[in-house]
């Protein structure tokens, strides 16, 4: 779901497509996409 919505928010989708799953977190960390542990 993450790697759907940072493709469908970029300019280049397919830098998502081989991009590995803790630089994906990092990613949507960076865009506000994820929810705060201590939420």
């Amino acid at each position: 779901m993450l790697k759907r919505v940072l493709a469908e928010t970029s300019a280049n989708p397919a830098a998502f497509d081989s991009m590995p799953f803790a630089d994906l977190i990092r990613t949507g960390n960076r865009h506000g996409l994820l929810i705060p542990a201590n939420h």
